[in-house]
């Protein structure tokens, strides 16, 4: 499964090899970080299946020079 999510994952800028932190049979899990926007995927298996997604900052250089989000056209 982590072949799987690491290749995708790596399409959107993530680490293709996933960081651990449990492997261990019936006990897995696995994070794919994203160096340039800090986001990552995470997913694990144990008694229930975990999936996570966090995204990083995706604003305009416009936005972000402006300080806040521009008023939503009417």
């Amino acid at each position: 499964m982590s072949a799987i999510v690491g290749t995708v994952a790596a399409k959107y800028g993530s680490t293709a090899q996933p960081q651990r932190m449990h492997d261990a049979p019936g006990s897995h899990d696995a994070f794919f970080h994203n160096q340039t926007d800090a986001g990552s995927i995470q997913f694990g298996s144990d008694k229930q299946t975990l999936i996570g997604i966090t995204i990083g900052c995706h604003l305009t250089a416009a936005t972000k020079k402006l300080g806040h989000l521009p008023p939503t056209p009417t």
